[in-house]
Parts: C-alpha cells; structure tokens; sequence
C-alpha cells in the first residue's frame, strides 16, 4: 500500500512509516463512536485513491452514514473553493432541491483548506434526502476531498428535516451526528508532508 493511503487504524499513521517515507499523506483518525467503523471501498491507481467507511452495523446497500476520502491527485485549480463549488453543482443535479453553506476559506496545519455543506431535500427518484459536509485540501502533490454524508428523511424543502410526533429521540439523534460530522472534518481529517505544521504529524512519525 502506497504511503498516501489513509491511516484508520487506532495508530494515525501506518506503523513504521517516516516523515521521509511519505512525502504527503492524508490522516483520517477514526471516527469517533459507539459502533466501529468499517472500510467498505479501498482503491488506489497512482496518486489517486478512493476510500469509504461506513458504521460497522451498517451496510452498503443500506448505509444511513458513509465517509468518503479521494486524492484526486493533481488538478487544474486555484483554491479548495473551487472544489467545494463543483461538489456543490453535482448535488443539485441528484435532488429536487438543494441549499448550501459556504464554501468556507482556511489554513490548516499549513494548507489551504475548505468546507462546505449541502442540504438535499430528497435524491430525486429515491425518498430519502442527504446532508453532506466537504472538506478539500490543497497539498502540494494533489488534491484531497473528504465528505461525510448523513442520509435523512425526505423532504420538500431543502435544509428542513422534519420528524413526526413522537419521534422526538430520532431529531436529537440526527442533530448529533450532524454535530459530530462536521467536527470530525474540522479536527481529525488533516494533511501530512513536508510544509505540515500540524505537530500531530511529527509526534506520528517519531
């Protein structure tokens, strides 16, 4: 397995790999809760790679929650914006209506990242709808993409989930998992290499 492939174990980094080893490299920490989660996609051709988890309990026919990772490898961009836009456009070609948060600017740990947020009403010929959170970091051999999709009820506004009386638990349910998706982007996905910052990238190749 090439060195920029993702980290999931409980170490954040493949045992034994160095700062010279691997050049760049995207570190996805486990996510956290109850159930484990599980590799259900690992593909890998050159500098591009796809990898997606989803909750052990849960399978692929049938996920309610998926986390996808891509390097994208080079591209013809200017700022993580532009990716976030482009995700942006994709969705509302699959649902009936859409609203969206961002694309949001930042440095992290010494790259130019972005998040975002698309509110899917509902996947259009399918009931349910989605709320998915991006980031994308501009490194300097490629381009990373990371989203974790939440499936939610269906509905005819973009951005309002609603729940029927008595379903009270199920809401806070999905509030929390919106709350812990887009923390898990912001503090545990993150780019190692050369130029990194992030001090959890030197104690990881120690």
């Amino acid at each position: 397995m090439k060195t920029m492939m993702l980290a999931v174990a409980a170490a954040v980094l493949a045992a034994g790999a160095t700062q010279a080893q691997a050049a760049e490299r995207l570190v996805l920490e486990p996510y956290p809760a109850a159930t484990p989660w599980k590799v259900v996609t690992d593909k890998a051709a050159g500098a591009q790679f796809v990898r997606e988890l989803i909750p052990a309990d849960q399978t692929p026919e049938a996920y309610k929650d998926i986390l996808s990772a891509r390097g994208l490898g080079p591209l013809n961009a200017t700022a993580p914006t532009q990716l976030v836009q482009f995700a942006f456009q994709r969705m509302a070609g699959r649902c009936e209506h859409v609203t969206v948060n961002g694309p949001t600017a930042r440095q992290e740990g010494g790259y130019a990242v972005a998040y975002g947020q698309v509110n899917c009403s509902r996947e259009i010929g399918q009931p349910q709808g989605l709320q998915v959170f991006y980031k994308v970091i501009q490194g300097d051999d490629g381009w990373y993409l990371i989203n974790r999709d939440l499936r939610v009820p269906g509905s005819d506004t973009a951005g309002i989930v609603t729940f029927d009386k008595g379903q009270e638990a199920e809401a806070k349910a999905l509030m929390a998992r919106a709350a812990a998706a887009d923390s898990y982007l912001a503090k545990s996905v993150y780019l190692c290499g050369p130029k990194a910052t992030d001090p959890r990238c030197g104690a990881a190749a120690k």
